[in-house]
């Protein structure tokens, strides 16, 4: 349980410095209440569904020494923008991959600082 809630917690962390201090303005989320549920729900799907495709992809992520964590980030963030479309990550493919990226990167940054700091 305590690892939910602080998946849950650094999903909605790593949103809102996306959002405030990286991206500046190309992400759109209407309000605190939409922040926290997509956070929340991110945080869940980090906490249920990425331990299954790290088990799977675990030859990718030897190759690329780890880095393809972030691309699994970047798939569960997908979904979440797939379960609110009108909520996050407007404008083209590119535009939203890049976003996407820096989002899951600053995501696995905040979880490793915040995993071992805890």
């Amino acid at each position: 349980m305590r690892g939910l809630i602080l998946q849950i917690i650094i999903a909605i962390i790593s949103l809102l410095i996306g959002i405030r201090y990286i991206l500046k303005g190309e992400i759109i989320i209407q309000g605190w209440k939409n922040l926290l549920l997509i956070g929340g729900i991110w945080g869940i799907l980090n906490f249920f569904l990425k331990p299954i495709l790290k088990f799977i992809s675990w030859p990718l992520r030897v190759v690329t020494f780890g880095l393809f964590t972030i691309i699994i980030n970047m798939l569960l963030l997908w979904i979440v923008e797939t379960i609110f479309p009108q909520l996050i990550f407007p404008g083209d493919l590119f535009s939203k991959i890049k976003t996407m990226f820096l989002i899951a990167l600053t995501f696995e940054i905040l979880n490793f600082i915040l995993t071992k700091w805890i």
